[in-house]
């Protein structure tokens, strides 16, 4: 595998791996890579950015959804251009930052339906872009995202927020700021909790 970000169990003998430069999620079936990836997106992976984060839940009918945070690319993978983590060129940009559900085949061998649910910011620059995604047990879904290089992407989230609420009313988006301060100058983490109606 190159460049592994994150992983998740779905049972004792099948772990979901994600490729953060290729875009690809694997299936490692008794400690092997098997060599078809399960899932394969294009992605832009400078600096920070790609495959990103995964979380697992089972359905009330037995599927296993698969729960995907990714920087999607419009063509292939890893063709943005960054002169560094904060400046990337406005040519070949991503599409955003992006959280869609896909349904894992009886068979475990392919991700299907994918459903976009939320859809961030990927730019101006390459960093803190999050990746973390979790299940709550009220099935809620939380991730951390950070500031993407960017201080304008707090009231552009709110926006975003605030119109898919009003439009779609299909996904509920409770936002929390924390500051934390580190030996560097202060950093946001943007707390998103997505309800699932």
């Amino acid at each position: 595998m190159k460049y592994p970000t994150t992983i998740a169990f779905l049972d004792l003998t099948h772990i979901l791996a994600l490729e953060k430069n290729n875009g690809t999620v694997r299936m490692i079936e008794n400690g092997t890579v098997l060599p078809i990836p399960l899932l394969d997106v294009n992605v832009s992976n400078k600096f920070e950015r790609g495959m990103l984060g995964i979380a697992l839940s089972r359905s009330e009918s037995n599927v296993t959804n698969v729960f995907l945070y990714f920087t999607q690319a419009n063509d292939s993978d890893g063709k943005d251009s960054c002169a560094d983590s904060t400046h990337c060129s406005q040519t070949n940009e991503p599409v955003g930052n992006r959280v869609y559900k896909y349904e894992l085949a009886e068979n475990k061998s392919k991700l299907l339906n994918p459903r976009l649910l939320l859809d961030l910011p990927a730019r101006p620059g390459a960093e803190h872009n999050g990746g973390v995604i979790l299940i709550r047990p009220d099935r809620n879904i939380l991730m951390p995202v950070g500031a993407v290089a960017s201080s304008y992407l707090w009231s552009t989230l709110l926006v975003l927020s605030y119109i898919s609420y009003f439009f779609f009313r299909k996904i509920e988006f409770c936002v929390k700021f924390m500051t934390i301060i580190s030996v560097l100058p202060l950093f946001d983490i943007l707390l998103i909790r997505v309800t699932r109606k």
